[in-house]
């Protein structure tokens, strides 16, 4: 396993953990409302931590930023998002555009 895979798995597990713990039914822990609002945004805080490297960071200086497959797969993810609201439809057809590009560039 690479590093890259190391990363995501220890980032979900972070993720997962501050959500169960205090979200769960069975912790005696009481948060207040704005606590709970907070902790909201954990999960697209670490998300998009996650892919800006991985979108923006892999451009070398000799390719060109328009043959980027994490961009313009990334971009049409924006994209799709806009256009439909089934969060599991835009995952998987992202990822077949992904796919695609990367098969073709």
């Amino acid at each position: 396993m690479d590093k890259f895979n190391l990363y995501i798995i220890i980032m979900a597990t972070i993720t997962f953990s501050v959500r169960y713990f205090f979200f769960s039914k069975q912790l005696k822990l009481q948060l207040n409302s704005s606590v709970k609002t907070f902790l909201t945004f954990t999960a697209p805080s670490i998300l998009t931590a996650m892919w800006a490297p991985i979108v923006f960071g892999g451009i070398e200086q000799t390719q060109q930023i328009i043959e980027d497959p994490f961009l313009i797969a990334g971009i049409g993810t924006i994209l799709l998002s806009l256009l439909i609201k089934n969060t599991l439809a835009v995952v998987l057809v992202s990822m077949v555009i992904f796919i695609l590009i990367k098969n073709i560039v």
